[in-house]
């Protein structure tokens, strides 16, 4: 069974977002029975002035799709690039027979403006 996750390394926006993706479900091995799912996520930069940069996304997923990814507009500040960022997100799985379930993670991820290396 897949469940969602960060990647590694993320993607600075020349408009000073931050592109957020991970996996949300193997396409090989589907969840049974998954509807849609829905992610909530928070990306800080601490340190950053005057206390940190902060900004929030939600978006939904029909089943069959294998990729989540948000757009996280600063609240305030902008986000840097090539500085680390710490990112929380909970994703919310809802399934045919009613059962509902959440998965929630936080890591690290590196944030660049420039291609990910291979």
């Amino acid at each position: 069974m897949a469940y969602p996750n960060i990647e590694k390394i993320q993607q600075l926006k020349p408009s000073g977002t931050i592109h957020l993706s991970g996996p949300l479900d193997d396409e090989y091995d589907p969840e049974p029975g998954l509807l849609e799912t829905h992610v909530f996520a928070t990306v800080a930069q601490p340190g950053q002035k005057p206390d940190g940069v902060m900004g929030t996304a939600t978006n939904s997923w029909n089943a069959g799709t294998w990729v989540w990814d948000l757009h996280v507009d600063p609240a305030h500040g902008t986000f840097s690039d090539d500085v680390w960022a710490w990112v929380n997100a909970l994703a919310v799985r809802i399934y045919d027979n009613g059962n509902v379930d959440t998965v929630s993670w936080s890591r690290w991820v590196q944030v660049l403006a420039g291609p990910a290396p291979s």
